[in-house]
């Protein structure tokens, strides 16, 4: 697998931001890519972001651009339930208590001078990569009514607005290095009708060392003039192309037919990251039995699940292949996913 070598400066060429309510400077993001710049490759980032404004910022998602799935982000769900309660104006957390939780969370919450940095992995192909950068700006006094902070109790948790020395205090800088977050606060406003986050356009790029077996070369191997998605599987250095119905991994000394696939470029970026001999697979319940005899199956809340052997991976596909059937990938936004087996 991959060496780790030094870092890499990256380019972030940030697009025209919008103008700043208080005249104060921009937020300042830099990237390094901490693994070799090697094309096809899952690079990891490490990205830093730094409130140089006189105002308080709240950070939402990072995302690339003109995706709705976010890179990462900052407003989150935590365990338990959640209650309004508006005498008094509170968040009542009831941590015990089961069910779906609203992502109300914040983690990006950054006063002035501060920073925060963390990592991200991305497929080293079709560099530049533009991401928006989307955030919150705020006074202190516009913090005090639209961000609730925790208050515990002996018998309970809940969140409650501060002002003035209270909330001053509470949002001292911290001087932390290579910190993902310094506080978690309730932020019930993330998704705003009326007042729309900032964003801060962001241009990954690093000079890359191009594949010995070219981009073009699998396309003549495999006579395909023209692909609909194209990716790389780094583990087995093949590149992965789809054409209409297509789906194909090439080589320089095998081209393998795939199955159809509904997210060519998700499913291989989740085997090129998974960190466990096992990959995970759904079936739905019409296709459960033709695999019953390969694989031992686990039922869970209505689903079937698989564990099947990274080593068994193309195995698994001309499997599904077999049967005429396409698969797909669902990657969790903490990371990880499973392989979808559907008609």
């Amino acid at each position: 697998m991959m060496r780790r070598l030094g870092p890499l400066l990256l380019f972030a060429t940030a697009c025209a931001p919008q103008p700043r309510p208080d005249g104060g400077e921009d937020l300042v993001v830099a990237a390094t890519i901490e693994s070799p710049a090697i094309e096809g490759e899952i690079g990891t980032f490490r990205v830093r972001i730094r409130n140089a404004t006189r105002s308080y910022v709240i950070l939402r998602d990072l995302a690339p651009r003109g995706s709705e799935t976010a890179s990462a982000s900052w407003q989150v769900s935590l365990p338990g339930r959640i209650e309004y309660q508006a005498e008094p104006d509170s968040f009542l957390h009831d941590r015990k208590a089961r069910g779906p939780s609203a992502p109300l969370f914040n983690r990006g919450l950054l006063v002035p001078g501060e920073e925060v940095s963390f990592r991200t992995r991305l497929r080293l192909l079709d560099l530049p990569r533009a991401f928006v950068l989307r955030y919150y700006s705020y006074s202190l006094d516009d913090v005090s009514k639209r961000v609730y902070f925790e208050k515990r109790g002996e018998q309970e948790v809940r969140y409650v607005r501060r002002f003035g020395k209270d909330i001053e205090d509470r949002l001292a800088r911290s001087g932390a290095p290579d910190a993902a977050s310094h506080r978690t606060v309730l932020f019930p406003y993330a998704e705003q009708v009326a007042a729309r986050p900032l964003e801060r356009g962001l241009e990954l790029t690093a000079a890359l060392k191009p594949r010995p077996f070219t981009l073009e070369q699998a396309r003549a191997k495999t006579g395909i003039a023209k692909e609909d998605e194209r990716t790389f599987y780094a583990e087995l250095e093949l590149w992965a192309l789809r054409s209409g119905g297509r789906c194909v991994l090439a080589g320089p000394q095998r081209v393998v037919e795939l199955p159809r696939m509904r997210n060519m470029t998700g499913l291989f970026h989740l085997m090129d990251v998974l960190d466990h001999p096992k990959f995970e697979v759904e079936f739905q319940k019409e296709t459960k039995t033709l695999f019953a005899d390969d694989y031992a199956l686990v039922a869970s809340g209505g689903k079937f699940l698989a564990f099947v052997p990274r080593t068994d991976f193309l195995g698994f596909l001309e499997r599904v292949r077999a049967f005429d059937l396409a698969v797909d990938a669902e990657l969790r936004p903490e990371g990880g996913g499973r392989i979808l087996v559907t008609r």
